[in-house]
């Protein structure tokens, strides 16, 4: 493992942790289970970043844009803002639905006792 490799390593980890926290909180937050949804969080990262870095690959090949004489690091950071992209979006759509969920509740609750006579 080469020095370049090892700090790409650690920038990970450190996604891991920054990306994993929101996604903890926010299931906190709406009572969902809280570990599930911090690991989706980090999967939706890498698997973005992935689809990002094969979407790249293939506009090389069909553009020659010379990706292949780029280090596997610099490649990497290439694909770092597409997968933040992914969890950003991921992330505002748990947020959606959660919050709509709890409209719907507390508009449910608000009903109960009413006579349907009344309105």
């Amino acid at each position: 493992m080469n020095k370049e490799s090892t700090y790409f390593f650690m920038l990970s980890l450190l996604f891991i942790y920054f990306l994993g926290k929101p996604f903890y909180t926010l299931a906190q937050k709406h009572n969902q289970n809280v570990w599930l949804f911090a690991i989706l969080g980090v999967v939706v990262y890498y698997v973005s970043s992935i689809v990002a870095g094969i979407f790249l690959g293939l506009l090389s090949v069909l553009m020659s844009l010379g990706f292949e004489n780029m280090s596997e690091t610099v490649l990497g950071l290439f694909t770092i803002p597409f997968g933040l992209l992914g969890c950003w979006g991921f992330y505002k759509l748990l947020e959606h639905k959660w919050n709509k969920m709890i409209q719907v509740e507390i508009e449910t609750i608000d009903e109960i006792g009413r006579n349907p006579d009344q309105e």
